[in-house]
């Protein structure tokens, strides 16, 4: 039983649902991965891999609008974990789901994005493959065939086979392998468009023979509707090629070798072998093989192929009123399509933009919250540092005190007859005297020392306890720099000296105590001339 938060136990669930995907059980992959995205909850990273897989189950199963949602969920999700491959394999899923859902500008988008987060900003171009490249390439490839874009398909068909054999992924390996077979027959459609036969043939033969791998791979692989669309595909080329009769052949022993299993691909084959009959001039046998197929799908798509198929056929064997009666259906599914489409359409970029203004939501309130925390910061700062110096205050002072006096020796600073500096001086120079003075005593104090402006001209050492000694010995190095100060860049004619008061931890039992005892020596510094330190 797994456990929430148990990611062992997550990601078997998440590579069972994989498996179940693979068998046609999609049933069996949703549950699959509801559990692990509930028991993800307390590993945080998975969850939005769990997510994705959740949206992998829709997008099979057609319900491309409730896999875009939690798609772009699970993309939301890795980018706050920064989970960079579970990001890519995210985005390049939303790429196939735009796809298949009619946008293929948003689908070229997210598939770009999610290279662009497989390699990573800067990344090694020399590092291994990962699974989220792997995935990226795979849907780009996709992607740009979609958009008739050749060249850059196959690329990345030829990088994301390359991958898939570093990374051992034969079900990859297959599936890539079967889209450079569709990479090579559009190459050569477009060729026999161009009337270069000799062209197109020769790119039809690189599509057969991709189609051709393909079906191995995926009958070594046990991956039946794999082999079911190659082979398909493998039928198509050699029929291209003026071989039908061998494509017949290949499509009738794979029938008899996987019977009604896979009702899905059953179809399919039987509408193919349907249309390589009605090429042969066999309308009849094309009948019969577009009416077998037809109670083996519920895909609407699939179903008005067929009804096409067989108003042709029909209408070839002379059967005119049954003709009629299957066109007037494929006109409506084709209408209820048309709609469905659209409204599909509608919906997927309704959820973008949804999710999008949600995604701006959260970064808004996010930069706002950010600025929040600064400000507070800037303002617990501001309330703990005197603004004149950049020294701690003496509220800062009293936190570190509160920790106990017994920790501390305290000097208490005071600036020798500053009131004449103000008036002989100016206020303005008062005031870079104390400036310049808390960057000396910051400066020179010893790195666990804290030196703190009390306020007026008076400061604060509080240094760890080291004994009587030690104080009065720092004490008496802090006034021997100000008193060599070169204060006359301050003011001409200026000269600084300062009195310090020391007391220690220990003599006194409160930090009140200890602050007083240290005024008592000030004082007494003052008495004793000035420019002196007074400690026990």
């Amino acid at each position: 039983m797994v456990m929430a938060g148990d990611a062992t136990g997550v990601l078997a669930l998440l590579d069972q649902a994989d498996l179940a995907i693979h068998r046609g059980d999609l049933a069996a992959a949703r549950a699959l991965a509801d559990e692990a995205w509930e028991h993800a909850d307390g590993e945080a990273p998975l969850r939005g891999r769990a997510q994705t897989m959740r949206a992998r189950c829709d997008y099979v199963t057609g319900d491309f609008v409730s896999a875009l949602s939690l798609v772009l969920d699970a993309v939301s999700q890795c980018r706050r974990l920064a989970d960079a491959e579970g990001e890519a394999i995210a985005r390049a899923l939303s790429a196939r789901i735009l796809l298949a859902a009619g946008d293929a500008t948003a689908a070229l988008e997210a598939a770009t994005a999610a290279l662009q987060v497989a390699h990573g900003a800067g990344a090694d171009p020399d590092a291994a493959p990962s699974r989220a490249l792997l995935a990226s390439l795979t849907a780009a490839g996709v992607v740009h065939l979609s958009l008739e874009q050749l060249d850059d398909a196959l690329d990345y068909c030829s990088q994301a086979l390359r991958c898939a054999e570093t990374l051992g992924d034969e079900t990859v390996r297959g599936a890539a392998t079967d889209t450079l077979a569709c990479v090579y027959g559009a190459y050569a459609a477009r060729e026999r468009d161009a009337g270069d036969t000799a062209r197109a043939t020769q790119f039809e033969r690189q599509a057969m023979q991709c189609s051709a791998a393909a079906v191995q791979i995926a009958r070594d692989c046990g991956h039946v509707e794999y082999e079911a669309t190659a082979l398909a595909n493998q039928a198509e080329s050699l029929c291209l090629l003026g071989e039908p009769e061998q494509a017949l052949a290949l499509l009738e022993a794979w029938a008899q070798r996987y019977g009604a299993g896979v009702p899905t691909a059953q179809a399919h084959h039987l509408d193919t072998r349907g249309t390589i009959c009605m090429t042969l001039g066999r309308p009849a046998h094309a009948r019969e093989l577009f009416e077998q197929a037809l109670p083996l799908t519920g895909y609407k798509g699939m179903v008005m192929l067929l009804n096409e198929h067989l108003a042709q056929a029909c209408e070839a064997c002379g059967d005119f009123a049954a003709a009629l009666t299957h066109h007037k259906r494929f006109h409506a599914l084709h209408v209820e399509l048309t709609a469905e489409s659209a409204q599909r359409s509608a919906r997927v970029a309704a959820v973008r933009l949804e999710t999008t203004q949600a995604q701006a939501r959260a970064e808004g309130l996010a930069r706002h919250n950010a600025l929040l925390h600064r400000r507070a910061e800037d303002l617990m700062r501001q309330s703990l540092q005197d603004p004149l110096t950049g020294l701690p205050n003496r509220r800062r002072m009293e936190q570190l005190l509160k920790s106990g006096a017994d920790r501390f020796d305290v000097a208490l600073v005071d600036v020798d007859h500053f009131k004449r500096v103000n008036d002989q001086f100016s206020h303005a120079i008062g005031d870079a005297v104390l400036r310049r003075l808390g960057s000396l005593l910051q400066n020179s104090c010893r790195s666990d020392d804290t030196p703190v402006r009390l306020g007026g001209e008076e400061f604060v050492i509080l240094m760890p306890a080291l004994g009587p000694i030690a104080a009065r010995a720092a004490a008496e190095r802090l006034r021997s720099l100000v008193q060599a100060g070169d204060w006359a860049a301050v003011a001409p004619a200026l000269a600084v000296t300062v009195s310090i008061g020391v007391a220690c931890a220990g003599e006194a039992e409160s930090a009140d105590a200890l602050l007083n005892l240290a005024d008592q020596r000030l004082y007494a510094a003052k008495a004793a001339g000035r420019n002196c330190v007074v400690s026990s």
